[in-house]
C-alpha cells in the first residue's frame, strides 16, 4: 500500500511541477548524482553556467562543488526547491581586513 502512495505521489508532484521540464539556471542548487546509492553522500553544487545544444535547449551545466568545478548533462542532477542569489560583479576590494574572525559560541 506505501509503495503505491508513494507512486502516485511522484507522479501528481512531476503534473503539478513539472519537473521533467527544469531548465537550470546560473545559480541554482542542485544534487550532482553520484555512484553510491545513498543520496546523502552525493554532493551539492550551484549552476556557474549552461551550454546550450544546436536546438536552443540546455544539454549541459558547469558545477561548482565544494572540491572544484565539474561539467554535467542535466540528466546528472537533480534540482532542490531553492536556489542561490548570485552576484557575479563582486568587489572584494570594499572588505575590511582589519574585520575580528566571527567565532559561532
Amino acid at each position: 500500500m506505501a509503495k503505491v502512495a508513494k507512486r502516485i505521489l511522484r507522479e501528481k508532484h512531476n503534473l503539478t511541477h513539472k519537473v521533467s521540464k527544469f531548465q537550470p539556471k546560473e545559480g541554482d542548487l542542485v544534487i550532482v548524482k553520484g555512484e553510491s546509492k545513498n543520496r546523502g553522500t552525493w554532493p551539492l553544487a550551484v549552476v556557474n553556467e549552461t551550454f546550450v545544444g544546436r536546438d536552443g535547449v540546455i544539454r549541459g551545466v558547469e558545477l561548482k562543488t565544494g572540491k572544484g568545478i565539474l561539467e554535467r548533462p542535466v540528466q546528472q542532477f537533480y534540482p532542490l526547491e531553492f536556489a542561490c542569489d548570485t552576484r557575479p560583479n563582486v568587489n572584494l576590494n570594499n572588505l575590511n581586513p582589519g574585520a575580528t574572525e566571527f567565532r559561532s559560541n
